[in-house]
Parts: structure tokens; C-alpha cells; sequence
């Protein structure tokens, strides 16, 4: 929460920037923020698997949680990116989505309990919610331009 907090105080100081170098300073400021911040956060969804795995639930409530824990990724990345405007939270979302995926589809220990055909569903789930989030990150590129259309407004 804080360092989504820290990161609404640099995007507000992005939009009343003077400068365009101000803005990409702020920007540069800004990216590590976003970066860390949506990957502790995805990564706290997604390893909510992890929880169920070592709490001994049946494998069908751990197929139902790694199902809900993608979709609610997915989720809160879509909305951050555009509640933000921020491509970075989207990609980076995205790519902890992709990340899971891949693990889930190649190199996941719950094969042999859960079944082939239910462990690729997932990792395509799983695939396909990355594709999502990254398109509508893609969608909200166009912050940047706001932020150079308010630069040349202001001279």
C-alpha cells in the first residue's frame, strides 16, 4: 500500500511537472516504484496457491484457488493499470501471469494428482489472462501522450 501511495505522489508531481526533464526524472523515479509494488502484489495473489498446497486442502479446492488467485491477478492489475495510467503495473501484472503460466504448463508438481488435462487448462487460463492484462495496459499507453499534450499546453 505504500508503495502505491509513493506512487501516486510522483505521478501527481509528474502531471504539475514544469518541464518535460522533470517529467522523465519523475517518470524514472516512478518505474522501479510501479515495478516493485505490482510484482509484490501479484506475487502475494498468486502465491496464495502456494498457502493452499501446504494446508493440505483436497486438490479440487487447490485447482478452485489457483483458478480464483489468476483471475483476481488479473483483476487488480487491470484495474491498477487504469486506475494509475501506469503501463508499467500492467507489464509487469502481465508478466508475473505469464511467469505462472509457464510454471504451471511445463514444471508443475501436481501433475500426477491433478490430472494433465486439468493442470493445462490452468496454465492456459493462466496464459490467456497474461494476454488480457497486457492489452489493456497497451490501452493505457496513452497516458504518456497526455503528459506530453499537458507540456505543450502549458507553453
Amino acid at each position: 500500500y505504500c508503495l502505491f501511495g509513493c506512487h501516486s505522489e510522483l505521478t501527481r508531481a509528474i502531471q504539475h511537472g514544469n518541464t518535460i526533464k522533470s517529467k522523465v526524472v519523475l517518470m524514472s523515479l516512478r518505474f522501479p516504484i510501479s515495478l516493485h509494488a505490482s510484482w509484490l502484489t501479484a506475487a502475494s495473489l498468486l502465491n496464495f496457491n502456494g498457502w493452499a498446497a501446504i494446508t493440505a486442502v483436497s486438490f479440487e479446492k487447490m485447482l478452485a484457488l489457483a483458478t480464483f488467485s489468476a483471475y483476481a491477478a488479473a483483476a487488480l492489475g487491470g484495474y491498477l493499470t487504469l486506475n494509475t495510467r501506469d503501463a508499467g503495473i500492467g507489464f509487469t501484472f502481465a508478466w508475473a501471469l505469464m511467469a505462472l503460466a509457464d510454471k504451471t504448463s511445463n514444471n508443475s508438481d501436481v501433475k500426477d494428482f491433478m490430472g494433465l488435462v486439468a493442470v493445462k487448462a490452468l496454465g492456459l487460463t493462466e496464459r490467456y489472462l497474461s494476454y488480457i492484462v497486457a492489452v489493456i495496459t497497451l490501452g493505457s499507453l496513452t497516458s504518456f501522450d497526455k503528459v506530453i499534450e499537458i507540456e505543450k499546453v502549458a507553453r
